[in-house]
């Protein structure tokens, strides 16, 4: 028997799988071959209480319905608007602690660099334009 628990010979032969009996079993003794008896126990110790077949229901209260749908599922007006503005509160949060913390600071500053160059980039685009085409570079 191999690591996968496969019974297969490994001389070569192909196998189709794990549980696969296509294969010729690889010992010649017949005591190998024959099949072990097994004793079928129980699940439960003698003596102790079985499980019933149907599940135990415990009376309770129903779940209030939600206020924020209707009787259909469908949400109301008030709950979009309520998840809206939280979602905006969370938003503007978020932004405000990434703008006080140190790496938040480091890529205003990288943004405000990069727009700065690329401005400057511009007008000498623009004043390399206007020279071309013959005009004054004021």
């Amino acid at each position: 028997m191999n690591a996968s628990g496969d019974t297969t010979s490994g001389s070569g032969g192909a196998s189709a799988g794990p549980g696969s009996h296509t294969a010729a079993p690889t010992s010649t003794d017949p005591a190998d071959n024959e099949p072990v008896d097994a004793e079928i126990v129980p699940l439960e110790p003698a003596g102790a209480p079985t499980a019933t077949a149907h599940p135990v229901v415990v009376d309770a209260a129903p779940l209030p319905p939600d206020p924020g749908y209707t009787d259909s599922g469908v949400p109301t007006f008030d709950a979009v608007r309520e998840r809206i503005e939280q979602r905006i509160g969370r938003a503007i949060g978020h932004s405000e602690l990434d703008a006080a913390s140190t790496p938040g600071r480091d890529v205003e500053e990288a943004w405000e660099r990069r727009q700065k160059a690329a401005q400057e980039k511009l007008e000498q685009i623009r004043a390399s334009m206007k020279r071309d085409v013959g005009g004054d570079p004021t």
